[in-house]
């Protein structure tokens, strides 16, 4: 199963390593390869993780983050990642 990413859930995880830099920039960089072994896990446990909303979507938890994504056939779509206090609606997903 191949994992694909959303131009918005690109602009989530550059937006979340550049806020990790400026305090850390070492740990940036092992924090994204930490999503990257998690992408890749998505592949094999796709539906072990909860439905949220009324888009298909899943949403596997990442440290302090959500990791929202959408199975579509043999395809794992990422189309989000948020830190989880954040508060989502259908509409974030548009």
């Amino acid at each position: 199963m191949s994992v694909q990413f959303t131009p918005q859930s690109l602009r989530d995880m550059r937006a979340i390593g550049d806020y990790i830099a400026a305090d850390n920039p070492r740990r940036a960089q092992t924090f994204v390869a930490d999503l990257r072994v998690a992408y890749e896990s998505l592949a094999m446990t796709s539906d072990r993780y909860p439905l949220f909303g009324s888009g298909g979507y899943r949403r596997m938890p990442f440290g302090n983050y959500l990791i929202f994504y959408q199975r579509v056939q043999a395809t794992i779509r990422v189309v989000r990642v948020i830190h989880s206090a954040r508060d989502m609606r259908d509409s974030d997903f548009d």
